[in-house]
């Protein structure tokens, strides 16, 4: 019975570790017929189905223009756009629940990294950003 015991223990216990580390490992979120490209001022992507957020960061001087383009193809669900700074806040958000298409023009209110998140709310289509930094 012991021996049954230990068994059922080590079997619950790697059963634990195996979803905990899952769990861990998908941060990003859940990507069903993701297909991207990605690059220092640019990133698409395709995606039947997207649940989740993608991250990409540039680093500004004060003062500067981040000018973000964006081309966003919405079939289901919600896919929201957002310019984070340094310390955190949104400098900009838009969520899309059909397609659309702009550029945006933000000033760096400081140096540091500005970081733009793109989250999937149960969504699918596609959408193509490109950013720049001017003086």
């Amino acid at each position: 019975m012991k021996l049954k015991n230990r068994i059922a223990l080590t079997s619950l216990a790697l059963v634990l570790a195996t979803t905990l580390l899952a769990g861990c490992g998908s941060s990003r979120g859940i990507r069903i017929g993701w297909r991207e490209s990605s690059g220092l001022n640019h990133k698409n992507a395709k995606y039947a189905s997207f649940q989740g957020v993608e991250r990409k960061t540039l680093r500004a001087q004060e003062g500067q223009t981040i000018t973000l383009d964006y081309d966003v193809t919405v079939e289901k669900g919600t896919l929201v756009l957002a310019i984070v700074d340094p310390d955190g806040e949104s400098l900009w958000e838009k969520p899309f629940r059909e397609d659309g298409s702009d550029t945006v023009a933000l000033t760096a209110s400081r140096q540091g990294v500005y970081t733009i998140h793109i989250e999937g709310e149960d969504t699918s289509g596609s959408f193509d950003l490109s950013w720049s930094l001017s003086e």
